[in-house]
C-alpha cells in the first residue's frame, strides 16, 4: 500500500514507505489490555506505521463518576451532568481535568504515537442544561486547554482533533480555534466543515471519517 493508496492525501509524510498504515487505537487497550496487547502494540510503534492514538477527552463516564465534581462536569449542586443519551462529561475547566487529559496524550507520545488525535474534545450541547454554569466564552476555555496541552507533548508530535458536531460557540469549537490549535481536523459525517477558512489546506489538514473511501483527498475508513 503506497502513499497514494494510503488516503491520507500525501500529508503523512510516508513518502514511498509500502506498509504505511493509521493506527487508531483506544487507550483502555494498552492500559488494560495486559502484556500481550502490550507487546502487540510496541510491534506496530517499532515499526516503520504511522501511528495515531485517539483519546476520548471530555465524553468520558468512567472518570466522571470516579472523580466526582473534582473532574466531572456538575451543577451547582454538585450532582454530575448527563447529555441527552446519559452520558457524563468532564470539565474543561477543572485543573483535574487537564492533568488526566494531558498525562495520557503525554504517555502517548512517549510510547511513540506520532499523532495524538482528541475526540469529544467540546462543550455537550444536549440534555438538560439550565442547572449548569457554563463559561460564557467556551472558545476561549478549550482554546486555553489545547494551548496548555500541546505544551506538555515532545517537539514534533501531531496534535489533531474530531469534529462530531457543527462548529458553533455552544459547543466552543469555532473554526478560528480549530485552525488556530490543531494539525489536522478528522471530520466526522454529520459534521459540516464548510466554515474553516480557505487558508487551512483541506488537502493536507482536514480528513474525512468515512465507511467508504471516497474518490480524492485525505480520509479514514471507520466502521
Amino acid at each position: 500500500m503506497g502513499c497514494n493508496s494510503c488516503g491520507c492525501g500525501g500529508s503523512c509524510g510516508c513518502g514511498n514507505n509500502w506498509w504505511w498504515i493509521i493506527i487508531l487505537i483506544l487507550v483502555w487497550l494498552w492500559l488494560t489490555g495486559g502484556n500481550a496487547t502490550s507487546r502487540n502494540l510496541q510491534t506496530i510503534l517499532d515499526s516503520d506505521c504511522y501511528t495515531v492514538a485517539r483519546l476520548a477527552c471530555f465524553c468520558d463516564n468512567a472518570y466522571a463518576d470516579a472523580m466526582g465534581d473534582r473532574a466531572a462536569l456538575c451543577t451547582a449542586e454538585g450532582v454530575l451532568y448527563r447529555d441527552g443519551s446519559g452520558r457524563r462529561w468532564l470539565d474543561p475547566t477543572k485543573p483535574e481535568t487537564l492533568r488526566y487529559i494531558t498525562d495520557l496524550a503525554e504517555e502517548c507520545a512517549r510510547l511513540g504515537f506520532d499523532e495524538v488525535l482528541l475526540d469529544w474534545f467540546l462543550y455537550p450541547t444536549s440534555g438538560d442544561q439550565t442547572a449548569l454554569e457554563l463559561p460564557a466564552d467556551r472558545t476561549a476555555v478549550l482554546k486555553d486547554f489545547a494551548q496548555a496541552l500541546e505544551k506538555q507533548l515532545p517537539e514534533g508530535t501531531v496534535l489533531s482533533v474530531v469534529l462530531r458536531e457543527t462548529p458553533t460557540a455552544d459547543n466552543g469549537l469555532t473554526p478560528e480555534l480549530l485552525t488556530a490549535c490543531f494539525d489536522r481536523v478528522y471530520v466526522m459525517p454529520e459534521a459540516d466543515a464548510s466554515a474553516l477558512p480557505a487558508s487551512y489546506d483541506a488537502a493536507t489538514r482536514v480528513v474525512a471519517m468515512t465507511a467508504y473511501a471516497p474518490d480524492s483527498g485525505s480520509y479514514l475508513v471507520t466502521q
